[in-house]
C-alpha cells in the first residue's frame, strides 16, 4: 500500500531538478570555496551565483544573504544579536527555534486571537510603553501548524512609528512556496528560510539581514559568510536551494490554486463527521495547504497511529516536538484547552498531489474519526 504524504509542513521531498543540481555540481565543483586555487575559486563563483540568485528573489544585496544550516540557526543567531539591555518581542505562536531562545533572553509575549492572528492592539500597547527598549520583534510569516498569515507590513509600520530603532525579524519558513517573499520581506531587517521546505537540500538555511554592525555570528572559526558564519560553505546545496526557491516562487500562484481545490475537498468529505471536528483559524488569511483541526474524543497519538496504519502520514503539529505529550502551544494560545489541543490533527499539502488524492485522504481521516470517537 502506497502512503499519503500529507505532512509537508514538516518537509517535502527534495525537487528533482535540486537533485541534479546539487549532483552536478558536487562532482564538478568539489573544491573548497574558501581555496585560492582555481578549482578553489571555480567553487567559489557557484556558491557566489546561488547566493546573488536567492537575493534578487528575496529583494535584497547578495552581501545581506548568510548561507548556514537552517532556521534553528538562523534564529538563535538573531536572539543572541539582540542588544543586552534591550527586550525581544516574540508570539507564544513562533516555532520552538525561536521561542526557546528567547525566553531566556529578556522577552516578552505579545497575545494572539483566537483566529490565530496576533492582537494588533496589544502589541501597539507594548511599543508605546517600550519604544526605545525594544531591540527584536520575532513574528513568522505563515504559522507552521495553522497556516495563518500574519500582518508582516503592518506591524512594520507600527514599529517604524514607535519603535524605530527595534528590529523586525521574520520566520519565513513556511511562506516560500505560498507567498511572494520580495513583497512578503521588503520592510523587515532580518529573516530566515530552511531549504528543505521548499524542495531543497536538509540542513541548509537562508538567513537575511539588512543593515550592518547588527547581527553577530553564532559560529566562529575561519571567518566565512562575511565573518558572520564560519564554516566549509556547500556550493553544491547552496545551488540546490537557490533551483528549488526559483521554482518554489514561480509555483505560488498554482500551487495556492491546486491546494484550495484540495482543501476544500477534504473539508467536503469530513462534512460527513462534522460535529466531531473543530478546524482551527480556517479564515481568509490562511494558507490553502496547511489544515488544523481538533477531534474531540479523541487524543493525537491515537489519529496519527491509525491513520498511518490507514496509509495517510500526518501530524499533530510542529515535526519537531513529535513524541511530546505536551499539547500544542500554539493552539494553547490561541485559547482552545490542553484537552482540545492534544486533539488536534494538521494536514499539509502542497497541490501537486491532486483532489482525488486529498479525497481520498479525506475518506481516511472520515473512517478513523468514527473509528476512535463513535465507536
Amino acid at each position: 500500500m502506497k502512503s499519503i504524504y500529507f505532512d509537508c509542513a514538516s518537509t517535502v521531498a527534495m525537487r528533482p531538478e535540486a537533485i541534479s543540481a546539487y549532483c552536478d555540481t558536487a562532482g564538478q565543483f568539489f573544491a573548497n570555496p574558501s581555496s585560492s586555487h582555481l578549482l578553489g575559486s571555480r567553487a567559489k563563483a557557484v556558491l557566489e551565483g546561488a547566493r546573488e540568485s536567492v537575493a534578487t528573489i528575496l529583494g535584497a544585496d547578495p552581501s545581506q544573504i548568510i548561507f548556514n544550516s537552517g532556521a534553528t540557526e538562523s534564529a538563535n543567531t538573531f536572539v543572541a544579536s539582540a542588544p543586552i539591555d534591550t527586550a525581544v518581542i516574540v508570539s507564544p505562536i513562533e516555532h520552538h527555534c525561536v521561542l526557546d531562545p528567547a525566553m531566556r533572553s529578556n522577552s516578552l509575549l505579545m497575545n494572539v486571537n483566537r483566529d490565530g492572528k496576533v492582537d494588533l492592539a496589544h502589541l501597539k500597547e507594548i511599543f508605546k510603553e517600550r519604544r526605545n527598549g525594544i531591540g527584536m520583534v520575532f513574528l513568522m510569516a505563515v504559522n507552521n501548524e495553522t497556516g495563518v498569515i500574519q500582518p508582516i507590513d503592518y506591524v512594520a509600520t507600527l514599529m517604524k512609528k514607535y519603535s524605530p530603532s527595534a528590529k523586525l525579524i521574520v520566520d519565513a519558513v513556511q511562506a516560500a512556496n505560498w507567498l511572494e517573499l520580495k513583497g512578503l520581506l521588503h520592510l523587515v531587517d532580518g529573516a530566515f528560510l530552511a531549504a528543505h521546505k521548499f524542495g531543497g537540500p536538509k540542513g541548509f538555511g537562508i538567513l537575511l539581514k539588512r543593515g550592518d554592525g547588527w547581527v553577530a555570528p553564532l559560529i566562529v572559526g575561519g571567518g566565512q559568510e562575511f565573518d558572520l558564519r564560519s564554516g566549509t560553505q556547500d556550493p553544491a546545496a547552496a545551488l540546490a536551494a537557490k533551483r528549488a526557491l526559483e521554482m518554489a516562487q514561480s509555483e505560488i500562484k498554482e500551487h495556492n490554486e491546486k491546494a484550495t481545490v484540495m482543501r476544500k475537498a477534504i473539508v467536503s468529505q469530513l462534512d460527513e463527521v462534522k460535529d466531531d471536528v473543530i478546524f482551527c483559524a480556517d479564515g481568509p488569511e490562511t494558507v490553502p495547504g496547511i489544515l488544523s483541526m481538533i477531534v474531540p474524543g479523541a487524543n493525537s497519538e491515537e489519529l496519527l497511529f491509525l491513520l498511518d496504519e490507514a496509509g495517510l502520514c500526518a501530524s499533530a503539529g510542529s515535526a519537531c516536538a513529535s513524541g511530546a505529550l505536551e499539547p500544542s502551544h500554539v493552539l494553547v494560545s490561541m485559547g482552545y484547552t490542553k484537552a482540545q489541543a492534544r486533539s488536534s490533527l494538521r494536514l499539509s499539502f502542497t497541490g501537486d498531489e491532486g483532489e482525488e488524492t486529498a479525497i481520498a485522504a479525506g475518506r481516511i481521516v472520515v473512517d478513523v474519526i468514527k473509528r476512535l470517537v463513535r465507536a
